[in-house]
């Protein structure tokens, strides 16, 4: 706002007069203006503290969630001491991989848990990821009759650790470090035996398939895009939580902490709904192990659960597009 400057005991001209009225008129139109900003961004910083209240109430529900885990941990449980009464897992190497993956499976699942209850959840988000692959891994074999698609994963096993072998070997040549260069030859000379041992069939059986085409081969693929896809970040690079930690800097003063809280909901909210539908994915690898072990009793009960975590998977969605409309209605443009 510039200033209207009048000597002493002298009347104003003209223009100043005119200078004084539109400098009187600009300064209303920017109170105005202000004003309605103002206005604005309250309004929008209500409806943030509303999209923060509704997203961080999904935290209620992980003793639900964690309910849904148990009974589906205690079926797998029960069933490690006759894994194959029906005789469908005839083969060593499927019964082999049934009890450690289920095992995995187990785990995972519990620290994924432990990490929404601690509100750890960069760790839930990355740890989801890991149970969407697994599972869809065991379905992936499990759905196989024989045993070729396990015998692929063990074949990817041994090219894949060969190749970083080789690469270690390499690297510690270039350092003249004699350990690194002794460990990587065992380690090549080790898997080389394991190829030999199974000529057999290792020269027949073709390679792992990336993960897009297991999700898709056991139905997922559009699980793959929605939710294995958009976990990567959390295990690799942290890209988005860090923008939009920067893009808060640009916000209002006023505004900041109210972005920050909204920023921590719907972090909470995501990794709530990543853990849901991991959850849901390891129920789904429990319904096809009571199939296949013929355990009719526990596929009802496991039934039950898979239908209570895609019930809380429907309600959160519900709730997000909600609150999305919402705030792109109200999203300030002033």
């Amino acid at each position: 706002m510039y200033r209207i400057s009048i000597a002493r005991n002298q009347p104003p001209t003209r223009a100043q007069q005119g200078d004084y009225l539109d400098a009187l008129r600009l300064r209303q139109v920017t109170s105005w203006v202000h004003q309605s900003r103002a206005k604005v961004l309250e309004d929008f910083s209500a409806l943030i503290n509303d999209f923060s209240t509704e997203h961080s109430a999904h935290l209620e529900g992980i003793p639900a969630l964690g309910e849904c885990r148990q009974a589906i941990a205690d079926f797998v449980e029960a069933a490690k001491g006759h894994l194959d009464p029906a005789g469908r897992l005839r083969f060593r190497l499927k019964q082999a991989h049934c009890t450690f993956a289920l095992q995995a499976l187990d785990e995972v699942t519990r620290a994924a848990q432990a990490s929404l209850a601690s509100n750890c959840f960069t760790a839930a988000e990355a740890l989801s990821r890991i149970i969407l692959e697994q599972a869809v891994n065991f379905i992936y074999i499990l759905n196989d009759e024989g045993v070729g698609r396990l015998r692929s994963l063990i074949k990817h096993y041994v090219e894949d650790s060969k190749r970083r072998a080789n690469n270690w070997a390499k690297s510690s040549a270039q350092l003249a470090d004699e350990r690194g260069v002794d460990g990587a030859q065992k380690k090549l000379e080790y898997l080389d035996l394991i190829r030999r041992q199974n000529d057999g069939w290792y020269k027949t059986t073709p390679g792992w398939p990336e993960a897009r085409r297991r999700f898709a081969e056991t139905g997922y693929e559009h699980q793959y895009h929605l939710l294995f896809a958009s976990a990567s970040d959390s295990v690799h690079s942290l890209a988005e939580d860090i923008f939009n930690r920067i893009t808060v800097e640009n916000y209002p003063p006023g505004f900041k902490s109210t972005a920050l809280s909204t920023i921590r909901a719907e972090k909470a909210s995501f990794a709530t709904y990543l853990v849901i539908n991991a959850f849901l994915f390891y129920g789904h690898a429990a319904l096809l192990f009571a199939k296949e072990i013929g355990d009719a009793q526990a596929f009802g009960r496991i039934s039950e659960v898979v239908d209570r975590l895609g019930a809380m998977v429907n309600e959160h969605d519900d709730l997000s597009y909600e609150m999305l409309q919402s705030l792109e209605k109200a999203t300030p443009t002033t």
